[in-house]
């Protein structure tokens, strides 16, 4: 519910999404016993994050003030967003804490498993409701998703969210990363089974919403898994492993041939097989490399004019940007229209912090480690595709999993000091 909590469509609108209720309550709850919250309050990560975010809120109101007041009425989602990332930022942070405090130290792998469960469980929805037509109508029934059109709608499964699409199959692909950390970490050749298979699992999620996930796997995997061969700790696991690896690599063929048995049964499968493969199918048909979501983002590279709009943005285009006949996708162009250089500045400050802090923390491995640098790389690299920064879903899951190292480094600081006392 803290990940993929849907927005219920309603007569509320936005104000009835699960995931940020989910988190307010959490929120609320612990700041009810103060006593409870009190040590929390003081981590000094916590308090350093919120400040970026409340300073992009208050560089929100001046852009609002000084160029943007005539269109007052379409500013609320730039206006709520800060305040909406606080409140989950603090709820995961709560959640995080509380995981790693009720898991024992040999077993510290144990949160980011439950976090991949999430993760696989929204993968077997999408791909169930592409399997049984009826189960995605009825889910859709109570979400945004409905409002898609039905081509987009059969060939793009957006599980509990609004929408299927690029975004999304970029959401399901941190799952990928989880991944190969568990994969790791685990010490028995059913724990490496079932996370190959629940991988496979998500592969096939995000070919069924769309294909930028599968970047994930090609760019940011490899490098991984390459770290972790490099480790005296894991090469012989991976050796250990290579059934796995075989069965998963027979999955995927099986999968694959199945895709193209049904190709010319399906038109849903012929479109996504031709979105998937679009490139491969035209450099075969031409000779040259070409790719429609390429083309199309650089004609997307569209500036502010204004040199007032240029250095503190205005609101409005963040909820309206098609209003004002700006048509770009690019997330860092989207940001720079909405909040200018100041605010853009502050966003990204937030997640350069968040790895410093990361690479900073002593007593986490690099295995660890690897995980929260590779999930907030990877949202800083698709912004240049979506708007991936602040955005819901990603930001969960990567602060989930930078607060789950920041909170085992503080345990096993505490557990040096109890051990030091003790001798």
């Amino acid at each position: 519910m803290i990940i993929y909590g849907p927005v219920l469509d309603t007569p509320l609108g936005p104000l009835l999404d699960l995931s940020f209720i989910t988190c307010a309550l959490i929120v609320g709850h612990k700041l009810l016993f103060l006593n409870r919250a009190g040590p929390m309050l003081q981590d000094r990560l916590i308090w350093q994050l919120l400040f970026f975010i409340l300073a992009i809120f208050l560089a929100t109101l001046l852009n609002l003030v000084l160029l943007d007041m005539e269109h007052i009425s379409s500013a609320t989602r730039g206006l709520m967003r800060p305040l909406r990332v606080s409140i989950m930022l603090l709820a995961v942070a709560i959640f995080a804490k509380n995981m790693i405090e009720q898991t024992p130290l040999d077993k510290l792998w144990q949160p980011f498993a439950l976090l991949y469960a999430a993760i696989v469980i929204h993968s077997i929805l999408m791909v169930s409701q592409f399997i049984f037509p009826i189960l995605r109508d009825v889910v859709y029934e109570f979400t945004y998703a409905k409002y898609v059109l039905q081509n987009y709608q059969g060939t793009r499964m957006a599980g509990l969210t609004g929408g299927g699409g690029a975004q999304l199959s970029i959401i399901q692909s941190m799952g990928l990363l989880l991944a190969v950390f568990l994969f790791f970490e685990a010490k028995g050749f059913r724990g490496r089974a079932i996370v190959i298979v629940s991988a496979v699992v998500i592969v096939v999620s995000i070919l069924l919403t769309g294909r930028s996930g599968l970047v994930t796997l090609l760019l940011f995997c490899p490098p991984m898994i390459f770290y972790f061969l490099n480790q005296r700790n894991y090469r012989k696991r991976f050796y250990a492993s290579f059934a796995v690896i075989a069965i998963a690599s027979v999955l995927v063929v099986i999968g694959a041939q199945t895709m193209l048995d049904s190709v010319d049964d399906n038109p849903y499968m012929t479109w996504i097989f031709n979105r998937t493969f679009e490139t491969f199918i035209n450099y075969q048909e031409s000779g040259k490399v070409n790719d429609e979501t390429i083309n199309a983002l650089l004609e997307m590279i569209i500036l502010p004019e204004s040199a007032a709009h240029l250095l503190i943005g205005r609101i409005t285009y963040l909820d309206t940007n098609t209003q004002y006949g700006i048509n770009t996708d690019i997330g860092y162009l989207q940001v720079l229209w909405g909040y200018g250089f100041l605010g853009s500045a502050l966003h990204y400050l937030f997640y350069l912090l968040a790895i410093a802090s990361v690479i900073k923390l002593r007593y986490v491995s690099g295995a660890f480690k690897s995980v929260p640098l590779a999930m907030l790389l990877l949202v800083l690299f698709f912004h240049l595709k979506e708007t991936m920064v602040f955005s819901k879903y990603s930001f969960q899951i990567s602060m989930m999993t930078v607060f789950f190292v920041y909170y085992i480094n503080k345990k096993k600081i505490q557990h040096k000091k109890l051990e030091e006392w003790r001798c």
